[in-house]
Parts: C-alpha cells; structure tokens; sequence
C-alpha cells in the first residue's frame, strides 16, 4: 500500500478596497470600505502513489455555480488538473467579495482570475514540497460562543483538528473543522471573520504552516454573545476557541516521528440532480411581480427597496425559468474524498445546517470512520442555497425558503436533502468497495 505524502501553501487573495462588493449581508449595498485582516487561499496537496488530489480553503462566502465554474476552469487551465481532483471549499466568511451568493451584486472578475491564478500557484507549490507523514486527528475542544439561531437543539460545538506530521516530527499543515456562521463582523470592511485568528495564530506559533479552515454544519449555528462583549471581541473570543484548540493539539504531536501513513487515497466528482420545489402557476408569479413593481415604486427608504428589488427579482427569475420550460430542480457537484483508514471528505455545495451534517456522520460512521475523521465541508464547490432537511419544514422561515430568494434559485423541497445524502452514501459506498 502506498505512503501517505502532503504539501501545504498559501497565497495572500485580499482585494483592493473599492474595487468589490461585500458578500453575505443584504443591506451593504456600497462597495469595501477598508480592511480588517487578510483573506487568504490556502492549499493542502494530498500524494498517494499516483493519485493526487487538492483540498483548498478560501475567504470568502461562496460561489455561485457560474463563478464556480469560472474559478474552476481558469485553475485546471492554469495547472492542468481536472477539477474532479481538487475541492474548493469556501470559508464562509460575510466579509469577503462578492462571488454570486448573493444575487445582483456586481462581481470583480479580474479579482476572480487573480484569485483562480493565486490558487493555482498555491498548488503547485504544495505539490512540490508535499513530504511523507501522517495525520493525527482529534476533537480539539467545543465553540463555546455559538448557538442554534432558531432555538433549537440540534448544534455541533466540537473543533476538529488534522495535524499533518513529517516522519521527521515537523508540523506541515493544519485541517482545522468547526460549525459556527462567520457573520460577526457586519461593516464594509474586508475579513475572514473570527476564522482569522487561526490565520494569524497558526502563523505566529507555527511560521510558514499554512491553516486550513473548513465551514461545517453549521447553516443554523450563529456566533452567541451572551456578555455583551461587542464584535470585535467576539471575533477574537471565538477565533481563539478555534485557534487555541487546534494549535494546542498540534503542539502535543509536534515532534512525533514514524513512518508515513499507508494508505489509499479514492475520490469521485458527480453532477447530481437534486429535486427542488416546483414551481408556482403563471398567474401566481404574474400578480407577484405586479404587486412588487407597486410597492418598489411607492417605497422611497432605500433599504426597504432594496430588499423589495430582491424579491422582485427572483419572481422574475423563476417566471422566466418557467416560460422557458426548463425544471426547478438543481444539478450541482458532489464530491468525495476518501484516505482509507485516515479520514473521509464530504464537499457539499450547499449551507449545510447541523441535522444534514449529523446524518453524513452517521453514514461514515457505519462504514467505520470515527468522527474526528469525518470533514462534512459545506459552501464547496459552488453553494447553491441552503439544503434544508424535511424535519425544518414545519417550521419554514429563510432557511426553507427565504434563502433562495437572496441566492435567485428555486426554493428546496422536502426531497432536497435525502436525494443529496442518498448519492453521498452511494458514493462513498462505492469507494469503500473498490479498494485495490
């Protein structure tokens, strides 16, 4: 069985202030003022024999599918690697550019190609110092700072640590995992959020180790400020629980030698069709938009019309889709990755709340990996709305419906999610089936 090898890098992805919008928060509707911290794209290279495969973390929201699909194209141009074999996985951040998670605003495709060019070059470089070692796993403490926004129970507060280690004992890199919105800083100024701290305390403990974060399950999971500390404490408050965790446990393995990991490394890319709600009757639609033109022409506070225009622009979206006669029903990329015996990824291109994050665990649980190794890794690839599960449609609300507003996509249905989780299961079903 082959050794497990990994390279890490970074690249340095902030924009000038002015030149973009700020995704995440509906009421900026001004460009970047200023900057709080560095964004960042980061790149853990993966080596196993002859299969290769890259997991990168980037500052900002999410990316809409054609913007995805942008990134995407301009890296395997740039360094000829077929996106079935990387992931990009966003941070979440709502402090990052604009990059079509939030319909209509305008997007700074220069940006986009210098970030897809940082990227690449990231990944080469990781490929090149990727180095024989092993990863050491754990849950390396609890959000205390967070709570299900809805009032609800289910909630994830574990912190999940990967520690890459060189057979020489060395620290390489850093997978870091946790399940809390970044939503905390609400100016115009640029910021990965709370997940900044890890940045800037990985590089102060552990120099030139790049840390990568992963969003979780964390759709309805929301930074909690129960003493009143304001935002900029809170950012820092909560970024250390993360930061603190993780560099804490990479600590206690640092200087552990031994041979590399053996293991084999498996993925799969597929463009799954996930059924969505259907849509309204015509006349539905048609008296929708007539009542929005009436209230956006009477309105004359601006964010009250922004917020009309919004609607107004998604009746007219899904009233076109309709006439056009194309289906509701979404085809995004699902992808797995699996090192068997290490750790198992999921890249879901969706906000994942904590219930679907649950029932992923689970699955990979009964094909015997422990929870410390399991990456549920939302906002990948794409986000293409919330995936809300059948249990949160008695309740309704943004996270049912209210969203796809916001993302000019089709509403989910109750089919949503199992049609996702059914082809993950199969998928990494299948790749536990064809070890060599």
């Amino acid at each position: 069985m082959p050794h497990l090898k990994c390279g890490f890098a970074q690249r340095d992805i902030t924009p000038v202030p002015g030149t973009v919008f700020l995704d995440g928060y509906g009421f900026r509707l001004t460009p970047a003022e200023g900057v709080r911290d560095r964004l960042y794209v980061k790149v853990c290279a993966f080596e196993c024999g002859d299969e290769r495969y890259a997991l990168l973390s980037l500052d900002i929201c999410g990316m809409s599918a054609a913007v995805y699909d942008y990134v995407a194209g301009h890296i395997e141009g740039f360094t000829g690697m077929r996106r079935e074999r990387f992931a990009l996985a966003c941070t979440h951040t709502h402090s990052g550019p604009a990059c079509g998670t939030l319909a209509g605003l305008p997007i700074n495709r220069d940006w986009l190609a210098s970030v897809a060019e940082k990227a690449a070059d990231a990944m080469v470089e990781a490929f090149e110092a990727a180095t024989p070692g092993r990863f050491h796993l754990s849950i390396c403490g609890e959000l205390k700072h967070s709570f299900n926004r809805r009032g609800r129970q289910p909630i994830d507060r574990r912190i999940r640590g990967a520690v890459f280690v060189g057979e020489e004992g060395a620290v390489r890199g850093i997978i870091a995992s946790a399940a809390c919105h970044p939503v905390i800083n609400t100016t115009q100024y640029i910021s990965a959020d709370y997940p900044s701290v890890l940045t800037a305390e990985a590089e102060r403990r552990y120099p030139g180790v790049p840390a990568l974060f992963i969003c979780g399950r964390g759709g309805d999971i929301n930074p909690h400020d129960p003493d009143g500390l304001g935002p900029e404490q809170l950012i820092l408050t909560l970024g250390h629980e993360l930061a603190d965790g993780v560099l804490d446990f990479a600590d206690a393995v640092a200087g552990r030698r031994g041979e590399a990991a053996e293991t084999e490394l498996r993925c799969d890319y597929r463009k799954i069709t996930v059924p969505m709600k259907p849509f309204a009757a015509t006349e539905d639609y048609r008296r929708e938009i007539k009542r929005l033109v009436t209230a956006y022409r009477s309105e004359k506070e601006p964010m009250a019309k922004h917020y009309i225009l919004r609607e107004l622009d998604h009746s007219r979206a899904m009233l076109d889709k309709l006439l056009a006669g194309e289906s509701p029903d979404l085809v995004v990329p699902l992808q797995v990755l699996i090192l068997d015996g290490v750790a198992a990824f999921v890249m879901l291109p969706f906000e994942v709340l904590t219930l679907t994050g649950n029932k992923i665990e689970e699955i990979l649980c009964s094909m015997g990996f422990a929870p410390e190794a399991i990456y549920v890794c939302g906002c990948s690839n794409s986000v293409c709305g919330y995936l809300a599960p059948p249990e949160e449609f008695e309740f309704g609300g943004y996270e049912v419906s209210g969203v796809a507003h916001w993302y000019g996509l089709p509403e989910c249905s109750e089919k949503s999610e199992p049609a996702v989780l059914e082809n993950a299961k199969n998928m990494a079903a299948e790749l536990a089936e064809s070890r060599k």
